[in-house]
């Protein structure tokens, strides 16, 4: 026996023997297979070596942290590849992953053995599929900077003497990581078996396939700090709320540094996109207002509960039940929910963006109505290419017939709005980089 320090990577699909119950030999061998081929590749490309396999799930060592996540990312975006192409969802295979950091002993076969393996085994058993958890050392040997996670909370374990802190890998990150193609994959594959050569050897590859990864997925961690326009669809296993949000919240303050503020940010519009993509608006908005109120400095804060007004409004333009809030005397959801919000958010771009959907679906021939779109559209680069909007304008083009003034304002909004992000226009700010995702109301255009 010799101990090393290392990194323990194990791997189990969720609901393997209820489905070895139920499948033939040959559907599990096959089953298998497919398994084997997404997950072993990844875990060898980063340097992981497999120590076992156990039927579904893999043990595999890893020498860096930091490599063992970027592997568990590259395992999880590869699997969900996978089932997106399958034709029977019901074969779905969905992986929880669980690290850990320390020292082992390593017998002279290989096979490892210590604390860090029985906690693998043991954080294991409380992920959801789909996710990435990691032990307190392996978040502090790893480089927080690449990958963002959220602490989750301390944990009691069955044979670990004390209590251990757990953390996550934000569902934001590995749902926007760049998926390396099988070239790529054997590439770095071969890159990590050649010795180290300075800056050309593993050691540079792997940084900058980690860069990669950081301006793939990263880039959803500061979503707290810039607006976005319309809720994601989020990864089918992330909870919309409870503990990852709840500590999110509970970590919000005037105080946290920014890079820290971005993580929780983006748990937190996680929490509230899940929520509004799944039509429970009002705890949307309740979740929203909290963040609001423990970090009410920042504008990101702000526009998301402005966002949730707006999402809500536009699946009733979008379902046709928008008139059953503007017959209201008076309109309690327009009081509470935008002129409510006007003293204190009047002028923010993603309040006249809300202001102008409630004012064309309600009343477009006044005059008024088009000032406010074109103020929103001026303010909102993002706006452009929105289908609600379009179809709002539309409708006002029709409805103020008879003033050819007005119609010729909104008209002029329309054109530019339809043309979508690519259109130039000296009101509308730099470019974005691509149309926005649909939101809710948006999902089955």
């Amino acid at each position: 026996m010799r101990t090393r320090n290392l990194t323990i990577v194990l791997t189990d699909v969720k609901g393997y023997t209820e489905r070895q119950s139920r499948s033939s030999r040959r559907e599990i061998e096959a089953s298998l297979r497919r398994h084997r081929e997404v997950v072993a590749p990844a875990l060898e490309a980063f340097g992981g070596r497999i120590v076992k396999t156990m039927g579904d799930a893999f043990l595999a060592a890893f020498e860096s942290p930091t490599d063992a996540v970027h592997a568990a990312v590259q395992v999880q975006k590869a699997l969900a590849a996978q089932n997106a192409a399958l034709a029977d969802p019901a074969q779905a295979t969905h992986v929880r992953v669980a690290i850990s950091t320390g020292e082992v002993s390593e017998d002279d076969d290989g096979d490892v053995y210590g604390e860090p393996v029985n906690l693998a085994a043991r954080l294991e058993g409380i992920a959801e599929a789909g996710t990435i958890y990691l032990t307190e050392t392996t978040f502090l040997s790893m480089n927080r900077n690449e990958i963002p996670a959220l602490e989750v909370g301390h944990r009691v374990f069955k044979g670990i003497p004390e209590e251990v802190k757990v953390y996550r890998i934000l569902d934001d990150f590995v749902a926007n990581a760049r998926l390396l193609s099988p070239d790529e994959i054997r590439r770095i594959a071969h890159e990590s078996s050649a010795p180290a050569r300075g800056r050309g050897g593993r050691t540079g590859l792997l940084v900058g396939v980690g860069a990669l990864l950081l301006l793939a997925g990263g880039g959803a961690a500061w979503i707290l700090l810039r607006p976005s326009s319309s809720p994601s669809a989020p990864p089918a296993a992330a909870p919309a709320t409870g503990t990852l949000v709840d500590e999110a919240l509970r970590q919000l303050g005037p105080s946290v540094p920014k890079p820290l503020l971005a993580r929780l940010g983006a748990a937190v519009r996680s929490g509230v996109e899940a929520l509004a993509k799944g039509g429970d608006y009002a705890a949307a908005r309740e979740l929203a207002q909290k963040a609001l109120e423990r970090a009410p400095q920042h504008d990101g804060a702000r526009d998301l509960l402005l966002d949730v007004n707006r999402w809500e409004l536009e699946a009733a333009v979008d379902a046709g039940t928008v008139g059953a809030l503007v017959r209201q005397n008076p309109p309690a959801w327009y009081d509470a929910n935008v002129q409510g919000l006007h003293a204190r958010f009047h002028g923010a771009p993603r309040y006249e963006w809300l202001r102008a959907v409630w004012s064309l679906a309600s009343e477009p021939t006044r005059a008024s109505t088009a000032d406010v779109a074109e103020a929103a559209v001026a303010a909102n680069p993002d706006a452009l290419g929105d289908d609600t909007l379009t179809a709002l304008l539309v409708r006002a083009v029709e409805a103020a017939d008879a003033d050819e003034t007005l119609a010729r304002r909104y008209r002029a909004r329309l054109a530019r709005v339809a043309a979508g992000p690519a259109a130039g226009g000296p009101d509308r700010g730099p470019a974005p980089t691509g149309r926005r995702p649909r939101g809710p109301a948006m999902r089955d255009r």
